[in-house]
């Protein structure tokens, strides 16, 4: 068990890579810049956040798969939060406006 949530991870953490660099290729060098430190704060995070949530376990055996279950999900939520930005991003570039949940002309009073 604890060997699937492992590879797991590992596919999780490889596809959390090849979003992040494909969005990284559309960003100019700001863009980049607050993305590197995105990310980095992120990964911070998530390792003490998942640390906390199997600390109940930390001197049993289930601790590994607890924390690397709590990584994979917390990998795979950032997964999405990437493919957002880069569809953002993306719609953005081809429209030259900001997205926003806003319909076109319409601003609040």
């Amino acid at each position: 068990m604890r060997d699937c949530a492992e590879q797991e991870l590992d596919e999780f953490e490889a596809t959390m890579a090849k979003t992040y660099h494909t969005l990284m290729g559309r960003l100019d060098d700001k863009g980049q810049s607050l993305l590197v430190q995105a990310q980095r704060s992120w990964q911070t995070f998530r390792n003490h956040h998942c640390l906390v949530e199997a600390d109940p376990m930390r001197d049993g055996s289930a601790w590994p798969l607890l924390y690397t279950g709590c990584l994979a999900r917390a990998t795979e939520t950032r997964i999405e939060q990437l493919k957002e930005s880069l569809e953002a991003y993306s719609a953005y570039t081809q429209t030259g406006q900001p997205v926003t949940d806003e319909e076109p002309g319409v601003s609040d009073p």
